[in-house]
């Protein structure tokens, strides 16, 4: 179960993206902020110093504020967006700003009946390729809207892995790295299953039949639900023994 800290932290990124949500919604300005904030959060995470920086209680609020104006100016943000962020300086909140933005993101797709899932190639996918995926993911979940992220990973070998829902719980994979390790899995289930219904023949005839192995393997011979194998040690049998009737 997750931490108390960080349901506190969960519950405090959902409430402050609650309202920009709301306040984007009456400003009819949704979309602009949405993209404000898409653009932010991948700064957040790929700029670690950034984040460092504003997330610093001892630093001074006036330079977190003159960060974010820089910030924003590169990238032209809402006046609402602008105004947001320097609540949460003013909040000493702007450290949860990465959760705030996840937040966002879920809030937005609930309010926009978009989908959001990640597909993930060995290659890279063309316009045209995503563009499939979405119709079929549209079809599947009866969104209105889908939004792929797409990534590379090479060590799928070939096709894809698309991962969608909330926080990514529902997968499809049609890799063939996944498809190999579900031939695998397979395997090792068949395996598990023989060495459970495996029996040293002469405990088996001990215990059922008291008849000597011999005449059991000539037996079995007749009998369509059993195969043996050629040890003479071990007898493979497909259903369990009392199951079955057999004459000796």
């Amino acid at each position: 179960p997750p931490s108390p800290q960080a349901v506190g932290t969960k519950v405090v990124a959902e409430q402050y993206a609650t309202a920009l949500v709301d306040l984007a919604k009456d400003k009819t300005a949704l979309e602009a902020v949405r993209g404000d904030i898409v653009s932010l959060g991948a700064l957040m995470e790929s700029d670690k110093a950034a984040l460092g920086f504003l997330s610093n209680p001892v630093a001074p609020v006036e330079k977190k504020k003159d960060l974010l104006k820089t910030i924003g100016g590169e990238s032209d943000y809402s006046p609402i967006t602008s105004n947001f962020l320097n609540l949460l300086v003013d909040k000493a909140r702007i450290k949860y700003l990465p959760e705030i933005c996840e937040a966002f993101e879920s809030l937005y797709c609930e309010n926009t009946d978009t989908e959001t899932a990640t597909v993930v190639s060995a290659v890279k996918l063309d316009s045209e390729q995503q563009l499939s995926i979405a119709k079929q993911l549209q079809r599947l979940t009866g969104r209105k809207n889908i939004k792929l992220k797409p990534q590379v990973d090479e060590n799928l070998l070939g096709g894809f892995v698309l991962k969608f829902g909330k926080d990514a719980s529902m997968q499809i994979d049609m890799s063939i790295k996944g498809q190999l390790e579900k031939i695998e899995e397979e395997f090792h289930a068949v395996a598990r299953a023989y060495d459970t219904r495996l029996l040293p023949a002469k405990e088996w005839l001990h215990r059922y039949y008291g008849c000597s192995q011999n005449s059991l393997l000539e037996a079995m011979q007749t009998v369509p639900n059993y195969r043996f194998s050629q040890s003479p040690d071990r007898v493979h049998h497909r259903y369990i023994l009392e199951d079955v009737p057999c004459t000796l």
